[in-house]
């Protein structure tokens, strides 16, 4: 629970030093030894600051786009356990 408290302070303090508030989140139970230690995601609302433009028309080749894994395989993980 320290650990969390930790970890839970650290967002609060980023998002406010980031302008934005904390919208939602989501953890991720694993079994011990797969994995251990703290997975939280979290989700943002904030403003974009005037001047700064951003969209999906403005990409253009060579913009780096982040993702943590193949698009779509987890939510086809979970379907797969739960037999959606």
């Amino acid at each position: 629970m320290a650990t969390l408290a930790q970890v839970t302070d650290a967002m609060g303090r980023a998002s406010e030093k980031a302008g934005v508030q904390i919208a939602t989140g989501d953890t991720k139970v694993v079994n011990r030894g797969h994995g251990d230690g703290i997975y939280i995601n979290t989700s943002g609302i904030g403003l974009i600051p005037r001047g700064v433009n951003i969209g999906p028309r403005l990409a253009k080749p060579g913009d780096v786009i982040m993702i943590s894994g193949s698009i779509g395989d987890h939510g086809i993980a979970v379907m797969s356990v739960r037999r959606v």
